[in-house]
């Protein structure tokens, strides 16, 4: 199946790594920040943590996808964090939070001021890995299973 240009699993792939990356910055510029989560902040993301592994276990997803709830927790955190200071960045730069989604022009631009590389390592089937500048990023728990026709 065709879609935007590319094969649908293909598109799928490139825009699971954009997302990655859009939420690696935005952590990334968050840590450097000092940004800490509230006890809203944690509510929220205790309960997306919970939604997610129910919806996982449900289905038996941890074991196709290989992560722990460990992993799980870790990955929300580090989302939680890059959606705040997501929020951060947009209200310091007059702009809403939608302005810095990932295929938006204000991100576009935030994003060619940055040094990164994407590097894609095919582990079980699964892509894993990017880094920012010359720090490799720890995204061991990007776990993107490629799609299957």
């Amino acid at each position: 199946m065709r879609v935007e240009g590319g094969f649908m699993n293909a598109v799928a792939r490139k825009n699971a790594m954009q997302m990655a990356l859009h939420d690696e910055l935005f952590y990334q510029m968050a840590m450097e920040e000092g940004l800490t989560l509230d006890d809203n902040d944690q509510k929220h993301m205790d309960n997306k943590l919970e939604d997610f592994w129910e919806d996982l276990t449900e289905r038996q997803g941890e074991t196709a996808l290989g992560i722990s709830r460990k992993d799980a927790k870790k990955t929300i955190q580090r989302i939680a964090y890059a959606q705040k200071y997501q929020e951060v960045y947009a209200q310091l730069h007059n702009r809403t939070y939608d302005d810095y989604a990932y295929m938006e022009d204000s991100y576009q631009k935030l994003l060619k001021k940055q040094k990164y590389n994407i590097q894609q390592m095919e582990l079980n089937g699964q892509m894993r890995k990017i880094s920012k500048g010359h720090n490799r990023c720890d995204m061991s728990v990007l776990s993107i299973r490629q799609m299957k026709r």
